[in-house]
C-alpha cells in the first residue's frame, strides 16, 4: 500500500519490501517492475525534453524496454 501511494504521489523510489508467497508474491513481483518500468520512462521522458529545451531537437524518440507505444 505505501508503494503505490508514494507512485500517486510522484515517488518512484520506494519498492514492495515484504516477505510473501503466491499470489502476493506475483503482486509484489508486479508492482515493482511496474515502478521500475515508470521510473525509466520518466527519466527517458526528461531526457527527450531536455533536448528539445537546451538543443532544439524535436523527433527525440525515449526508449523504454519491454514498453511499447509512440
Amino acid at each position: 500500500m505505501d508503494v503505490t501511494k508514494a507512485v500517486t504521489n510522484g515517488d518512484l523510489n520506494k519498492t514492495v519490501d515484504v516477505d510473501v508467497q503466491g499470489e502476493m508474491l506475483d503482486l509484489k513481483t508486479t508492482v515493482t517492475q511496474m515502478v521500475a518500468r515508470l521510473s525509466t520512462l520518466v527519466s527517458e521522458v526528461t531526457h527527450v525534453l531536455l533536448e528539445v529545451e537546451t538543443e532544439g531537437i524535436i523527433g527525440g524518440q525515449a526508449s523504454v524496454p519491454d514498453v511499447q507505444g509512440v
